[in-house]
Order: C-alpha cells, then structure tokens, then sequence
C-alpha cells in the first residue's frame, strides 16, 4: 500500500490518504485518539464516501468489532494476506516449541565433586543420564498431537 500511495501507482481499489479529522465532542466516549484502531475508525466515519461503499478489512477481530458496533462494513482478511511481520498463531507456536526444544538441548550435564574419607576411593562423580534429543522430540510432537488432535500429521524437519 505504501507504493501506491507515495508513487502514485494504480491500484484495483481506490486508497485514498486522509489527514486526520477532529474529534467531535459526542465521539470522545467512544473513541480514544492515543488508540491508532480509534484514530482510524474516526477517519472512515468522516470520509466523504458512503458508509454503504466503505468496507473495514483486517483481520484484527477487535477492530472489526469497534467498527461493525460503528455502522461500518466489515471484511475478515483472508490469511493469506497477513503481513510478513506479523507471525499466524501457529508460527508463534511454534517458535515457543523451537525456543523449548533449544533449552532441551542446551543442557550441559552438572557432575558433582565429593569426598569421602574411606581409603578405597577419594573423588566420586555423579553422572547424569539424559534421554536422547530424539526421544524428547518424539513425546513432545506427540504431546502436541493429543493436544490438538484435529491437525494432521505432518513431518517435521
């Protein structure tokens, strides 16, 4: 959108920019001008074309809702179209189960150092047995399976 606004190349859909308009005194009980959604709802309500031929599309529900509770139409984006910077649920998942799985094997194993006042032996190390990272990935997916049982099995790389 940033393109076709400041090159001024054609688009399907008419974008217009707007300056922003002054809040009436009515509108302060519903909108908040230090909240970027209300600022924007409040310049769609005051464009000059008709509330019929104006749509809201995005798929942030609670603008949808502010603006549907406005007199607005709404759209629900597809996801198709969600913007690169801002990661689906299931990327921000999935990231979680990557940074748990990076803790996992990171582990460093900690021996501990004892003495004993026997003559058989003076240093004793305690070794740790960890499971290995395959195993701990296979319960996690298949924590994640019971989970969500309505995805289906994908192989994981």
């Amino acid at each position: 959108m940033n393109t076709i606004l400041l090159k001024n190349q054609p688009s399907r859909v008419p974008l217009v920019y707007r300056r922003e308009t002054p809040i009436k005194d009515d509108e302060k009980e519903i909108f908040d001008l230090s909240v970027n959604d209300d600022r924007f709802l409040l310049n769609v309500i005051h464009s000059t074309y008709p509330k019929d031929d104006v749509y809201v599309v995005s798929n942030d529900t609670d603008l949808l809702i502010k603006a549907k509770e406005s007199g607005l139409n709404i759209l629900p984006m597809d996801e198709t179209f969600r913007s690169a910077e801002e990661p689906t649920e299931e990327e921000k998942e999935l990231k979680k189960v990557k940074e748990e799985l990076a803790r996992w094997t990171d582990r460093r194993s900690d021996p501990k150092v004892m003495f004993e006042d026997t003559d058989d032996s003076c240093l004793v190390l305690e070794h740790v047995q960890f499971k290995p990272l395959k195993i701990l990935v296979d319960e996690k997916v298949a924590e994640e399976a019971q989970r969500f049982p309505e995805e289906k099995d994908e192989e994981v790389t």
